[in-house]
Order: C-alpha cells, then sequence, then structure tokens
C-alpha cells in the first residue's frame, strides 16, 4: 500500500511540467494568462459505482476523468493548458493501481499537451472519487457559449451517438445483452466509447470560428439540447433519422427501436453539440475536411414556441421527454 507522501512524490510529481505547479512544493499553483487571453474553467466529478465501475482498470478511469473535463473545453472553443487534480481513496491505493492510473492520465496529457498543476488527496470512507478542475484559454471574449442560437441556425453533432450507453450495458452485464447479434470487435467498438471517450479538441477552432451556441453531450442528446435552447431561449426540430449511429447501434437499434431512444437520452457520449449560422454552414461543412472528425446535420433551431421536437422521416413527432438523463 501507498502513503499519502509516496502517491505524490513518485506518480504525480512527474506530470507537473509546468512552472506554475512549484513541483507540488507548495499549497497553491501560479497560473500567469495572457492579458488578451480569457481562462475558461470546467470541472467534472466522476463518482466509483455512478460514473465507473468499481473493478475499472485505473488506466481507464484516469484517461476518463480527463476525457470528459477536456470534452467541455472544447466544446467552448478554447485550448486545454493545465489541470488539477483532487482523489479521495476509499483506501490507501496499490502501486500497481497507482501505476495505471497515471498511465492513463499520461496518455491524455500528452495527447493533448497538457501538465498537472496540483490539486488534493484524501481518503473517504465511501467510494473512490475523482475530481478534475481543466483549465483553457481563448482570445478574450470569443468563448462559445450556450445561449447565442439563433432562429434558422443549422444544428451539428460530431460522431455517433449513444454508443455510450451500449458499451455500459455490455460493461455490467446487463440481461439484454445476452441477445444482441454483435461480433467481439463490435463489442469491444462500443465498450471503448463507454470507457475511453474521445474528446473533440480538434474541433475547438473550428467551433471559435463558425458555432452560434455549443455545448457537449454528458447527459445524452434529448436533455443537453434542451439545455442549450433553453439558454438560447430557442426552440429545435430534429430529424430524428439523420441522428448519426455507428454500425453496431444501427444494427441493434434496427432491431429494438425503444433501444435507441434509450441511448440518446442516457448520456456519456462526449460528442459536441454546436449550432451553425445558415450563411455559414457550407464552409464550416468544409472546413471540416481538414480536421477529419464527422459531424452530422441533425436540424434547425426555431422560436420557442416550437419547444423542442423529434420528427422521423415521415414527419409523425416522436416523444422524448421520458428519455432525459438527470443526476439525481
Amino acid at each position: 500500500m501507498l502513503t499519502e507522501t509516496s502517491f505524490i512524490e513518485t506518480y504525480l510529481k512527474p506530470l507537473c511540467s509546468s512552472r506554475g505547479s512549484l513541483n507540488l512544493s507548495d499549497d497553491a499553483a501560479i497560473l500567469s494568462p495572457d492579458p488578451q487571453q480569457d481562462i475558461i474553467i470546467s470541472k467534472d466529478i466522476l463518482i466509483a459505482g455512478q460514473h465507473f465501475f468499481e473493478t475499472d482498470d485505473s488506466e481507464d478511469i484516469a484517461y476518463k476523468a480527463l476525457a470528459v473535463n477536456l470534452s467541455d473545453i472544447a466544446a467552448k472553443g478554447a485550448k486545454p493548458i493545465s489541470f488539477m487534480l483532487g482523489i479521495a481513496f476509499p483506501e490507501a491505493p496499490e502501486a500497481k493501481w497507482a501505476e495505471s492510473f497515471v498511465q492513463g492520465l499520461k496518455m491524455a496529457m500528452q495527447q493533448f499537451d497538457l501538465s498537472l498543476l496540483g490539486g488534493d488527496t484524501t481518503g473517504t470512507k465511501g467510494p473512490l472519487v475523482v475530481s478534475i478542475t481543466i483549465f483553457g484559454q481563448i482570445e478574450k471574449g470569443r468563448m462559445v457559449k450556450r445561449s447565442g442560437a439563433n432562429i434558422g441556425d443549422q444544428i451539428y453533432v460530431s460522431g455517433t451517438l449513444g454508443d455510450a450507453a451500449l458499451g455500459f450495458k455490455l460493461r455490467a452485464a446487463k440481461e439484454e445483452t445476452k441477445n444482441w447479434s454483435l461480433k467481439n470487435e463490435e463489442k469491444a467498438e462500443l465498450l471503448e466509447k463507454y470507457l475511453k471517450p474521445n474528446p473533440r479538441c480538434a474541433l475547438s477552432k473550428l467551433i471559435k470560428e463558425y458555432a452560434s451556441s455549443s455545448m457537449d453531450l454528458s447527459d445524452g442528446l434529448v436533455a443537453d439540447l434542451e439545455k442549450l435552447c433553453a439558454a438560447s431561449k430557442r426552440g429545435a426540430v430534429i430529424d430524428y433519422d439523420q441522428i448519426p449511429l455507428s454500425k453496431p447501434a444501427q444494427k441493434l437499434f434496427f432491431e429494438d427501436k425503444v433501444l435507441k431512444s434509450h441511448c440518446l437520452g442516457w448520456g456519456d457520449d462526449y460528442e459536441i453539440l454546436c449550432t451553425i449560422p445558415q450563411k455559414d454552414s457550407e464552409t464550416f461543412t468544409k472546413a471540416l475536411r481538414t480536421i477529419e472528425i464527422p459531424m452530422t446535420n441533425i436540424g434547425q433551431i426555431e422560436s420557442i414556441e416550437h419547444g423542442v421536437i423529434y420528427r422521423n422521416e415521415n414527419g409523425d413527432e416522436l416523444s422524448l421527454k421520458g428519455q432525459k438523463f438527470s443526476h439525481f
């Protein structure tokens, strides 16, 4: 078992490449922003038994903890720069667990050029808790908020949706998954989407350049689109059949139509939801080719009186209100 000091000295200090971390030798860190930049701050907390399984590999836990925060920064059009880490341990960690955890952090840090600034470690009588506060930067006044959508704006989502919900069901060995007609590689693809979400940081420049509003899909399309529309005081019409799906998801949703609506409301996709003014939609689509991240136009912003409407290919309105995710 590791002590708190040995965990910090052996595993966390080597991650502190920023001068502002003071090599974890003080009670606080120093962040020196460029006067022409805004600092963008986000925080997510992951709790064992709620956001990940207690038996998950600690590498996956660490990577996911950073990835979900990076997703928030990307959705604001900002560049991530550093983060602070808080961990509450139910018992002292083993060296093997710590090595794997740090490896997960390193993978995300190297991929997205991040540095650890500091944080805190403590014990708890409850489950393992991993909390990250992340810092990004963007030119002053350029952060893309949820509240900027206008009538006529086109609604885009990145990647494919619903995979994480399916991956969770596989990870939890839900009874229904025994009858799923999936190949092993398809199951692995869905599990990867749940365990290691892919933050769309490469999209941040285009979000900053073109989007009128943006947020990441952490709580599912159904809940998060309503949040964006509420912040913008607008409504939306969504083409339900245009929502992008992976091949494994298409196969399962073809067999079970109810499963699709459930998964779209479940969350954990960590894709980007944004609105693009109609006049910029074509230019935005062309610019996407330079970063090779798929984005799909799934609908349009309307007046608030419309609310949020989902229509199928026949024009029939679908009710998805019961599918919204809530943390409480």
